[in-house]
Order: C-alpha cells, then structure tokens, then sequence
C-alpha cells in the first residue's frame, strides 16, 4: 500500500520491502528523517538511528510528538502512522523541489518572465505556510474540539471542520444569501435497516454512512437542480413582446 510513495521517495527496494518486519519499519523511519524530512540535527538522530535499541519505540514516539503527528501511535493501527510520516515526507520533498517540478517543461527564459510578471497577492492567506508545524498543529487541535476523526494530510481535516461549521454550528452567508443551520433530531443510524447484510458488523455500519452520503448528494443536486428551473420559468413564464411588429388583417 506503500509502494508508490516508497517509489517517490526513490527509496531502495521499495517494490519489495516488508514493513510488517520491526526492523525493516524502523530503518525506514530512520531513513525518513535522515533523507528527507531532516526535523532533527544531526546529533539528535541517534536515537533513531539505533533501530536494534530496547528503547527505540520511545524515541519513534517523542519523534511523532515532535511533528504533531494527528494519528495515534499507540493505537495500534503502525500502517496509518507510516502512511502519515510517508506523505509527509512527499509533502516536503515536493516543498524542496517545487521550481524543478512545476517547470518541468518550461525553458528558463520563460520561467523568468513568467516569476518577473506574477502579480502580488495583498490576500493575507496567501502568504500562510500550510505545512507548518505550528498551522498543523492549530488544525489538529481544532479538528479535535470537532470530534472529527483523525487523518494523515491535515489539510483534509481541515476541509472537514470548514464543512461541519459551515452545514451544522450556525447560519451561514453565500452569494449574499442567508442560510439558518439546519434543524432537527439526529439521524438514528444504529437502527436503520441496510436493506442487505455484509455478515460484517463494521462493514455493514460503513456501508450505511455510504448509502447516507449518497442520499445527502442526491439531495443536494435536486435543490440545485430545482434553482435551474426555477430561473428558467422566470424568463419563460413572463416573455416581452413587441405589439409594434404585429399585424392586424391581410
């Protein structure tokens, strides 16, 4: 599940190595932050690096913290935590090589003249560093007040809070129109009949929260779909006419 990002990374064998083996998981951790992630000096890496050390889950722990890690080590779900320390480090190699990869097939020339005539933003978020480990934290600590579950690119937790705030906290405004928060009881989805049975409990309690999502999809084409025609009738229903061009008797 692994091997793209390994590929990436341009990480040795990575077609073929075995993460579920400890040692082959520590030493590419230790390779991460050594290669490409580099949060630590030199010096500070030892700890990491002595992947056959009885107290190296220790240091792989104070390393997560370190890097405000949303996902929950001790958890027991190390895929989750791999995959995270995995993007992560794609995030901050794409960071070091962005010129190289967004001019790929741009000539110099045209890559100068292009930077000298970008326009400044004066949009204040713009400048914001997203990848920061003081903004990530600042998301992960919002998106936990929201009870929203954890997530290896925080920036989708993010889009997460932006969607729960804007659909369920309060009254939002778009397109200068005023839209109240909606109302009622909330959806009992432990007691909703499927339809059909997985013979997996998890599967099954997935499988409904899919159907749910599909049904608020649906729903919301409909209601896109009735402003199309509403707008519509407006123009048909009331057409102008010119009496001048009539004609009255041959």
């Amino acid at each position: 599940m692994f091997r793209r990002k390994l590929t990436a990374l341009e990480y040795e064998n990575a077609q073929n190595v075995d993460l579920t083996e400890p040692r082959n998981f520590r030493a590419l951790v230790s390779w991460l932050e050594d290669r490409k992630i580099r949060n630590y000096k030199e010096q500070d890496r030892t700890g990491l690096r002595n992947i056959d050390a009885p107290d190296w889950e220790q240091h792989f722990l104070q390393y997560l913290d370190n890097l405000v890690c949303p996902v929950d080590p001790l958890g027991g779900d190390r895929n989750a935590v791999l995959d995270w320390l995995l993007g992560y480090a794609v995030r901050l190699e794409f960071a070091d090589k962005r010129q190289e990869y967004n001019n790929e097939n741009k000539t110099t020339t045209t890559t100068t003249t292009t930077a000298a005539n970008a326009p400044v933003s004066e949009n204040p978020l713009d400048k914001l560093d997203f990848q920061h480990a003081d903004f990530v934290r600042g998301v992960n600590s919002l998106a936990d007040a929201l009870n929203i579950a954890p997530h290896p690119d925080h920036l989708l937790r993010l889009k997460a809070c932006s969607r729960l705030m804007q659909d369920r906290l309060q009254g939002y405004v778009a397109n200068g129109k005023t839209f109240p928060a909606p109302e009622g009881q909330p959806f009992p989805l432990q007691d909703t009949d499927l339809g059909f049975d997985t013979k997996d409990p998890v599967l099954n309690e997935a499988a409904k929260i899919l159907r749910l999502l599909f049904v608020h999809d649906i729903r919301s084409l409909q209601t896109r779909v009735n402003e199309i025609i509403v707008a519509a009738q407006k123009v048909t229903a009331n057409p102008k006419t010119d009496t001048r061009l009539g004609k009255v008797g041959s």
